[in-house]
């Protein structure tokens, strides 16, 4: 029992909503030193892989792709996405 509410209380915690990868995004872009007019972050982990895709745009028309945390991931940075072919 003790187990299964550790679980419960560990994934509650660690819960972020859109707008939460949002700010997280907004955060990773003023630690790169960018400017940023608007982010946009996806709702949906396709990859499961924990992040969800977010698009930062800058005010000159460079856009930059970012991957920032799940709803249910404990991470609490975004990355660089990683461009494959």
């Amino acid at each position: 029992m003790r187990r299964l509410l550790f679980a419960f209380l560990a994934i509650a915690a660690c819960g972020t909503s859109v707008a939460d990868s949002e700010e997280r995004a907004r955060a990773f872009a003023k630690r790169a030193g960018w400017d940023v007019q608007g982010v946009e972050c996806q709702k949906y982990d396709s990859n499961e892989n924990d992040y969800v895709s977010c698009t930062l745009f800058m005010p000159n028309g460079v856009v930059e792709a970012v991957e920032c945390p799940t709803w249910d991931s404990c991470n609490d940075r975004c990355r660089r996405a990683s461009i494959r072919e």
